[in-house]
Protein backbone atom coordinates (compact mmCIF):
# COMPACT_ATOMS: atom_id res chain seq x y z
CA UNK A 1 0.00 0.00 0.00
CA UNK A 2 1.39 3.38 -1.03
CA UNK A 3 1.19 6.66 0.87
CA UNK A 4 1.15 10.33 -0.06
CA UNK A 5 1.21 13.59 1.89
CA UNK A 6 -1.08 16.52 1.25
CA UNK A 7 0.62 19.71 2.40
CA UNK A 8 -1.45 22.76 3.33
CA UNK A 9 -0.67 26.33 4.30
CA UNK A 10 -4.32 27.36 3.91
CA UNK A 11 -5.52 29.27 7.02
CA UNK A 12 -8.88 27.52 7.02
CA UNK A 13 -9.71 23.91 7.90
CA UNK A 14 -10.27 21.78 4.82
CA UNK A 15 -12.83 18.97 4.56
CA UNK A 16 -13.23 17.06 1.33
CA UNK A 17 -15.73 14.26 0.79
CA UNK A 18 -15.38 11.59 -1.87
CA UNK A 19 -18.69 9.71 -2.17
CA UNK A 20 -18.22 6.13 -3.30
CA UNK A 21 -14.62 6.08 -2.09
CA UNK A 22 -13.34 4.45 1.11
CA UNK A 23 -12.26 6.29 3.19
CA UNK A 24 -14.82 8.97 2.26
CA UNK A 25 -13.90 12.05 4.32
CA UNK A 26 -10.51 13.80 4.38
CA UNK A 27 -9.76 16.62 6.82
CA UNK A 28 -6.80 18.99 7.12
CA UNK A 29 -6.58 21.48 10.03
CA UNK A 30 -6.15 25.19 9.41
CA UNK A 31 -2.54 26.30 9.07
CA UNK A 32 -1.37 29.27 11.10
CA UNK A 33 0.84 31.78 9.34
CA UNK A 34 4.33 30.33 8.91
CA UNK A 35 3.16 26.82 9.78
CA UNK A 36 2.50 23.72 7.69
CA UNK A 37 -0.27 21.18 8.08
CA UNK A 38 -0.10 17.72 6.52
CA UNK A 39 -2.48 14.87 5.87
CA UNK A 40 -0.89 11.50 5.15
CA UNK A 41 -3.21 9.33 3.08
CA UNK A 42 -3.14 5.70 1.97
CA UNK A 43 -4.51 4.11 -1.16
CA UNK A 44 -8.30 4.17 -1.24
CA UNK A 45 -10.81 1.82 -2.83
CA UNK A 46 -14.03 2.11 -4.75
CA UNK A 47 -16.41 -0.45 -6.22
CA UNK A 48 -17.29 -0.84 -9.88
CA UNK A 49 -20.44 -2.74 -10.79
CA UNK A 50 -19.96 -5.27 -13.59
CA UNK A 51 -23.19 -7.27 -13.93
CA UNK A 52 -25.63 -9.42 -11.96
CA UNK A 53 -23.47 -12.52 -12.27
CA UNK A 54 -20.13 -11.08 -11.32
CA UNK A 55 -21.38 -8.30 -9.06
CA UNK A 56 -18.88 -5.53 -8.30
CA UNK A 57 -15.14 -5.46 -8.38
CA UNK A 58 -12.82 -3.54 -6.08
CA UNK A 59 -10.85 -0.75 -7.73
CA UNK A 60 -7.78 0.61 -5.98
CA UNK A 61 -7.14 4.37 -6.11
CA UNK A 62 -3.44 5.15 -5.61
CA UNK A 63 -2.71 7.62 -2.83
CA UNK A 64 -1.05 10.09 -5.23
CA UNK A 65 -4.09 10.06 -7.53
CA UNK A 66 -6.46 10.51 -4.61
CA UNK A 67 -4.41 13.33 -3.11
CA UNK A 68 -4.25 15.18 -6.41
CA UNK A 69 -8.02 14.90 -6.73
CA UNK A 70 -8.56 16.27 -3.20
CA UNK A 71 -6.39 19.29 -3.97
CA UNK A 72 -8.02 19.82 -7.34
CA UNK A 73 -11.52 19.67 -5.84
CA UNK A 74 -10.74 22.19 -3.11
CA UNK A 75 -9.11 24.63 -5.52
CA UNK A 76 -11.94 24.24 -8.03
CA UNK A 77 -14.51 25.11 -5.36
CA UNK A 78 -12.58 28.20 -4.18
CA UNK A 79 -13.40 31.47 -5.89
CA UNK A 80 -11.02 33.77 -7.77
CA UNK A 81 -8.56 30.92 -8.37
CA UNK A 82 -6.37 30.81 -11.47
CA UNK A 83 -4.74 27.35 -11.50
CA UNK A 84 -0.98 27.50 -11.48
CA UNK A 85 -0.95 31.27 -10.92
CA UNK A 86 -3.04 32.20 -7.87
CA UNK A 87 -4.49 29.41 -5.79
CA UNK A 88 -4.75 27.94 -2.28
CA UNK A 89 -1.46 26.80 -0.75
CA UNK A 90 -1.79 23.07 -1.30
CA UNK A 91 0.54 20.53 -2.85
CA UNK A 92 1.17 16.81 -2.84
CA UNK A 93 4.31 14.72 -2.31
CA UNK A 94 4.62 10.93 -2.52
CA UNK A 95 5.21 8.95 0.68
CA UNK A 96 4.74 10.05 4.28
CA UNK A 97 6.25 13.24 5.74
CA UNK A 98 5.94 15.33 8.89
CA UNK A 99 5.59 19.14 8.74
CA UNK A 100 9.23 19.51 9.82
CA UNK A 101 10.45 17.26 7.00
CA UNK A 102 8.29 19.11 4.48
CA UNK A 103 9.99 22.38 5.44
CA UNK A 104 13.40 20.77 5.27
CA UNK A 105 13.12 18.74 2.05
CA UNK A 106 10.56 20.64 -0.01
CA UNK A 107 11.46 24.25 0.73
CA UNK A 108 11.34 25.31 -2.92
CA UNK A 109 7.91 23.79 -3.52
CA UNK A 110 6.67 25.30 -0.26
CA UNK A 111 7.95 28.73 -1.30
CA UNK A 112 6.16 28.44 -4.63
CA UNK A 113 2.93 27.51 -2.86
CA UNK A 114 3.30 30.53 -0.57
CA UNK A 115 3.79 32.84 -3.56
CA UNK A 116 0.72 31.50 -5.39
CA UNK A 117 -1.39 31.70 -2.25
CA UNK A 118 -0.21 35.26 -1.68
CA UNK A 119 -1.39 36.22 -5.17
CA UNK A 120 -4.70 34.51 -4.43
CA UNK A 121 -5.02 36.43 -1.17
CA UNK A 122 -4.30 39.71 -2.98
CA UNK A 123 -7.07 38.98 -5.44
CA UNK A 124 -9.51 38.07 -2.65
CA UNK A 125 -8.80 41.37 -0.92
CA UNK A 126 -9.26 43.29 -4.20
CA UNK A 127 -12.67 41.69 -4.67
CA UNK A 128 -13.61 42.45 -1.05
CA UNK A 129 -12.52 46.08 -1.49
CA UNK A 130 -14.64 46.45 -4.62
CA UNK A 131 -17.64 44.84 -2.98
CA UNK A 132 -17.31 46.98 0.13
CA UNK A 133 -17.00 50.17 -1.91
CA UNK A 134 -20.17 49.30 -3.82
CA UNK A 135 -22.38 47.72 -1.15
CA UNK A 136 -20.79 48.27 2.25
CA UNK A 137 -22.32 45.07 3.59
CA UNK A 138 -20.28 43.03 6.05
CA UNK A 139 -22.16 39.87 5.13
CA UNK A 140 -20.63 39.98 1.65
CA UNK A 141 -17.12 39.57 3.04
CA UNK A 142 -16.21 35.89 3.42
CA UNK A 143 -14.04 34.41 6.19
CA UNK A 144 -11.26 33.58 3.72
CA UNK A 145 -11.22 37.20 2.51
CA UNK A 146 -10.80 38.39 6.10
CA UNK A 147 -8.02 35.87 6.68
CA UNK A 148 -6.37 36.92 3.41
CA UNK A 149 -6.20 40.52 4.58
CA UNK A 150 -4.91 39.51 8.01
CA UNK A 151 -2.21 37.28 6.53
CA UNK A 152 -0.99 40.19 4.43
CA UNK A 153 -0.98 42.54 7.40
CA UNK A 154 -3.55 44.82 5.80
CA UNK A 155 -5.94 47.18 7.52
CA UNK A 156 -9.43 47.46 6.08
CA UNK A 157 -12.66 49.00 7.31
CA UNK A 158 -14.51 45.80 6.41
CA UNK A 159 -11.95 43.85 8.42
CA UNK A 160 -12.34 45.77 11.68
CA UNK A 161 -16.00 46.75 11.48
CA UNK A 162 -18.58 44.39 12.96
CA UNK A 163 -22.37 44.64 13.13
CA UNK A 164 -22.19 44.84 16.92
CA UNK A 165 -20.05 47.99 16.84
CA UNK A 166 -21.47 49.79 13.83
CA UNK A 167 -24.62 51.10 12.18
CA UNK A 168 -25.63 52.74 8.92
CA UNK A 169 -25.78 56.49 8.55
CA UNK A 170 -29.50 57.34 8.10
CA UNK A 171 -28.59 59.79 5.33
CA UNK A 172 -26.03 58.06 3.09
CA UNK A 173 -26.01 54.46 4.53
CA UNK A 174 -22.24 54.53 5.14
CA UNK A 175 -21.18 52.18 7.96
CA UNK A 176 -20.24 54.34 10.97
CA UNK A 177 -19.35 53.59 14.61
CA UNK A 178 -22.35 53.03 16.85
CA UNK A 179 -21.61 56.10 18.98
CA UNK A 180 -20.68 58.45 16.13
CA UNK A 181 -22.23 61.93 16.24
CA UNK A 182 -21.19 62.94 12.71
CA UNK A 183 -21.06 60.72 9.60
CA UNK A 184 -17.52 60.60 8.23
CA UNK A 185 -18.82 60.35 4.66
CA UNK A 186 -21.65 62.90 4.30
CA UNK A 187 -20.67 64.94 7.41
CA UNK A 188 -24.27 65.16 8.61
CA UNK A 189 -25.19 65.05 12.28
CA UNK A 190 -26.32 61.65 13.52
CA UNK A 191 -27.46 61.45 17.11
CA UNK A 192 -25.86 58.63 19.11
CA UNK A 193 -28.34 55.99 20.35
CA UNK A 194 -30.34 56.49 23.49
CA UNK A 195 -30.86 53.77 26.10
CA UNK A 196 -33.80 51.53 25.29
CA UNK A 197 -34.02 52.51 21.63
CA UNK A 198 -33.42 49.96 18.91
CA UNK A 199 -32.28 49.47 15.36
CA UNK A 200 -32.06 46.34 13.23
CA UNK A 201 -28.48 45.15 12.75
CA UNK A 202 -27.64 42.10 10.64
CA UNK A 203 -31.16 40.76 10.96
CA UNK A 204 -31.32 41.11 14.78
CA UNK A 205 -32.89 43.90 16.80
CA UNK A 206 -30.22 45.59 18.89
CA UNK A 207 -30.94 47.94 21.77
CA UNK A 208 -30.01 51.60 21.69
CA UNK A 209 -29.57 52.57 18.03
CA UNK A 210 -32.75 54.44 17.09
CA UNK A 211 -33.80 58.04 17.62
CA UNK A 212 -31.76 59.58 14.79
CA UNK A 213 -32.74 63.02 13.58
CA UNK A 214 -35.09 62.79 10.59
CA UNK A 215 -33.86 59.35 9.43
CA UNK A 216 -34.22 58.73 5.69
CA UNK A 217 -36.15 61.98 5.28
CA UNK A 218 -37.68 62.60 1.87
CA UNK A 219 -38.46 65.90 0.24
Amino acid sequence: MSKATIVSIVPLPITEQKPGVLPTIYKIPAAKKGEVQVLVIDDAITYQYIDETRGSQVIKIPATELGADIIRSYSHNSFEVEPGVREPGLFLVPESYTPALIKERFADILKGAEEKQSLWFQRLVEVADDDWAENRKLGNISPIQRLAAQHQGLSREWLTTTPEASRECPWCTTIIPTRAKVCKQCLRDVEPPKPGEAIQTAGTIKSGLAGLKEPFATK
